[in-house]
């Protein structure tokens, strides 16, 4: 998959495709209602999310992008700022991924309210929500972290994709948290 994925990604469709999924993104309800946007910063092989990012941040949501915390294989979330690009804020870090420079807040899990959205990548979604990551297990065990905070509040996680990366079915073992929908450039799965 991670092959065909990267020959789609260097089509100019792509492009186009990834801004659709974006605007679906941007159409749904949830995202309307949440005021808090937890989104990845995103590598060639997936959708740029630098649009919803800077969309969330023109729209007044607090905005919280994954930074790695060095030695260990957990992330924890950091805030951006309206004020300043996203280049200003974010640089290369592990794995020569983006991620915001060490100065950006730390958002606490205790911190994240009803409704947040959290914008998800991986490498397959299923049409009932599972979710197939990069094999370091660094969003299950955050979403894990914010349950543990939080076991009765309802976050909505969102796998923002193409539409060649949503399968019938993907392997899934039981710690793996499902997402709660799935959107692409063609369509947005309830996975609840």
């Amino acid at each position: 998959m991670r092959h065909k994925l990267a020959a789609y990604c260097a089509h100019p469709a792509a492009a186009r495709a990834a801004l659709q999924a974006t605007e679906r993104l941007l159409s749904l309800p949830l995202y309307s209602a949440a005021p808090f946007l937890c989104a990845f910063l995103s590598t060639e092989t997936e959708i740029d999310t630098t649009p919803l990012i800077r969309r969330a941040l023109a729209d007044g949501k607090t905005v919280a992008v994954p930074r790695v915390i060095p030695e260990t294989n957990r992330m924890e979330w950091r805030m951006l700022s309206a004020a300043y690009s996203l280049h200003e804020q974010c640089a290369p870090g592990s794995f020569g991924i983006k991620e915001p420079r060490a100065s950006a807040p730390v958002v606490a899990p205790a911190a994240l309210p009803d409704c947040a959205v959290v914008v998800t990548p991986g490498l397959l979604f299923s049409t009932t929500g599972e979710r197939l990551g990069k094999g370091k297990g660094f969003y299950d065990r955050a979403f894990s972290e914010l349950y543990s905070v939080h076991p009765r509040r309802e976050f909505y996680r969102v796998g923002l994709c193409f539409d060649i990366q949503i399968a019938a079915a993907v392997p899934a073992a039981a710690h793996d948290i499902r997402m709660t929908h799935v959107v692409s450039e063609r369509r947005v799965i309830s996975c609840v």
